[in-house]
């Protein structure tokens, strides 16, 4: 056998090896998150399909409005922070459309204290009806911001889990305002 062959059959060997430990690891991990105890990061899924019943937010009713957009989020989170201008885009135009017979509501839900959000609210310019003082974990929301479009009937019509990318925010603009 030359050194080359040798060679060759090492080089093969290697990179079969590194594809089997890069397969465990990969493994590995999405077991750990999967079974990662509470209050630990897991992975994101929007856990409100279309047509399911709405999550129970303490003095929210649905019936109210021909759509409601619960915001979930809190005052800690980054990425609620700079989409916070987002939030006050959604605002205006739920604002605008209400004029026009649509009825719509944007609430923010909090799981922080009342003063802690009025902070919040006040730091980010954000004038929002909001919620404080909600559980994250009672009503269904495993990480913020997590967006859901309630319709008049309470049921779910569209959910997202994050707000900073554009296409995320196209999309809940248009869902919001959708037959406005």
């Amino acid at each position: 056998m030359t050194i080359e062959r040798v060679m060759s059959i090492a080089v093969k060997g290697t990179i079969a090896l590194a594809c089997v430990v890069v397969t465990i690891n990969a493994s590995l991990d999405i077991y750990e998150r999967l079974h990662a105890p509470a209050g630990t990061t897991r992975p994101v899924v929007v856990p409100f399909q279309p047509g399911a019943k709405a999550p129970a937010v303490p003095g929210i009713d649905f019936g109210k409005s021909t759509r409601t957009l619960l915001l979930f989020v809190s005052t800690t989170c980054s990425h609620c922070r700079k989409s916070s201008p987002f939030y006050g885009k959604l605002v205006t135009a739920a604002a605008r459309a209400t004029r026009n017979q649509a009825r719509l509501s944007v609430v923010a839900v909090f799981p922080q204290n009342v003063t802690e959000v009025d902070a919040f609210k006040t730091r980010m310019k954000l004038n929002i009806e909001s919620v404080a003082n909600v559980r994250m974990d009672s009503v269904g929301v495993t990480a913020t911001p997590t967006m859901v479009l309630v319709s008049q009937s309470g049921r779910v019509a569209r959910a997202w889990v994050g707000s900073e990318g554009k296409d995320t925010q196209d999309a809940v603009y248009s869902a919001l305002l959708a037959g406005s």
